[in-house]
């Protein structure tokens, strides 16, 4: 089982609702290498598949998966596992996010390229303590298939699921 750790900021049933999330789709996948991205704040739908901006205006989205443009002054923390006899071990990872254009990323230089070894992305939000909004997002890829979906929560009295994209509401509640 992979353990989130907490910050000072982060709601801790927001912490649980991502671990169990997260495990919940190892287990079922088991996949060979997982890459853990916490992002500094909730952040939407409109992510998942996101390339970058054409002409630095109009948004473009792909269905060929690529790492999504985050600014790497919002990776909080990024982790990744490797799966060694059955088990998960951390390893040193090099940033995942990084300083480029956009043309950079929408013309494949950043996209995620399918190989027999099946493999996780997964970035969730922080800072949910105060902004009481949680986002998390998945992309799977495996030798033939490719799969992302997104998940944001908001926090009333419990963290509830307030849109789902790639994934239906039942779907998550039972990785939940």
């Amino acid at each position: 089982m992979i353990e989130i750790q907490p910050t000072e900021n982060d709601d801790i049933d927001f912490i649980k609702i991502v671990e169990r999330t997260l495990n919940s789709f190892i287990q079922s996948s088991e996949p060979d290498e997982i890459y853990i991205v916490k992002i500094d704040h909730w952040f939407d739908f409109k992510w998942r598949e996101f390339a970058g901006k054409l002409v630095g205006t109009v948004g473009f989205w792909n269905k060929e998966l690529r790492i999504p443009p985050f600014v790497p002054d919002r990776v909080s923390e990024q982790l990744y596992f490797d799966k060694v006899n059955g088990t998960y071990e951390k390893q040193d990872i090099s940033n995942l996010h990084i300083y480029q254009s956009s043309r950079n990323n929408i013309t494949g230089k950043r996209k995620l390229i399918s190989t027999s070894n099946p493999r996780f992305y997964f970035w969730f939000s922080g800072n949910t303590k105060v902004a009481l909004r949680g986002s998390i997002m998945l992309y799977q890829i495996e030798k033939e298939n490719e799969y992302s979906w997104y998940v944001s929560f908001l926090k009333k009295e419990n963290w509830q699921i307030y849109k789902t994209d790639g994934i239906s509401r039942n779907e998550i509640l039972a990785f939940i």
